[in-house]
């Protein structure tokens, strides 16, 4: 949704980091090529994983896979008054489950888009039951102070791309191509402009069944009414869904329990830890 404003304003005038040229040029042309994703709400998305238990970054690479060789995935960052607004990511499969992640930055003051200085790397194991490992590249001089607080934005950044990555290798997660108006386009090709990009956009499909594995214990159903926060469900051979289905699943926030005894009403409050 975003990457056509990135790529007109890295090649707007001259660049300010002469030691980020090859970054920007591969920026450029990673983007061009990549299978394009909007995340529409970043914030909920990442409250829902951090719910569900998935907080830390490339904690279990199980899940951890990219459906094409070079993607972008961009959002808004959901906090109006902040110096930065938008976030665009552009993750490179290099070879054995290793990946290059560049972060952009729609800057407010600026009223442009930045490229990070730091190139993070990600390698995961093959087999997927081992943390990432990411290690960080600076492309130009930094302090040691500038690259602590570059390195805290970034790993802000992962963070949400992590999530972003186990709900879209989710077996009841499909993908909507959302095409690029050709009108809009063609009108951009005439002015000069850089066309606008198809992107996806991920959808959940809700089981047909109601019924799933839960280990013996006091039937949910006599519980008074409660709201269940959406999570992920991982069904294994010895415990299937339905009885056929294994994988990482995607469970929507749903009401379950019987009014007999009342409602429950809870409320979340996440908090920060310095």
């Amino acid at each position: 949704m975003f990457a056509h404003q990135v790529i007109e304003d890295l090649t707007r005038g001259d660049f300010p980091h002469p030691g980020l040229e090859t970054l920007r040029k591969n920026g450029i042309a990673g983007i061009r090529k990549a299978i394009h994703f909007h995340i529409d709400d970043v914030i909920g998305t990442m409250k829902l994983c951090k719910a569900s238990g998935t907080e830390g970054i490339f904690e279990n690479t199980q899940y951890i896979r990219l459906p094409y060789k070079t993607i972008w995935v961009d959002y808004k960052t959901g906090v109006s008054n902040a110096v930065i607004t938008k976030q665009g990511i552009l993750i490179d499969y290099v070879e054995d489950f290793k990946y290059t992640i560049e972060t952009f930055s729609y800057v407010k003051t600026l009223s442009a888009w930045a490229i990070s200085p730091l190139l993070s790397l990600l390698s995961i194991n093959g087999n997927g039951v081992n943390r990432g490992k990411i290690q960080y590249r600076s492309l130009i001089a930094l302090s040691e102070k500038a690259s602590k607080d570059y390195q805290e934005d970034t790993a802000i950044t992962l963070s949400a791309l992590n999530c972003f990555l186990l709900v879209l290798n989710c077996k009841n997660i499909t993908t909507e191509k959302i095409p690029a108006p050709d009108p809009l386009n063609k009108k951009r090709r005439k002015a000069g402009k850089q066309e606008l990009f198809d992107y996806h956009v991920l959808n959940v499909v809700v089981p047909s069944k109601k019924r799933d594995y839960r280990e013996a214990s006091t039937p949910l159903s006599h519980n008074r009414v409660h709201l269940c926060r959406g999570h992920f469900k991982e069904y294994t051979a010895e415990h299937p869904l339905f009885g056929h289905y294994t994988g990482l699943y995607w469970w929507q926030p749903h009401v379950r329990g019987q009014n007999k005894d009342g409602i429950v009403m809870k409320g979340y409050n996440v908090k920060h830890t310095e």
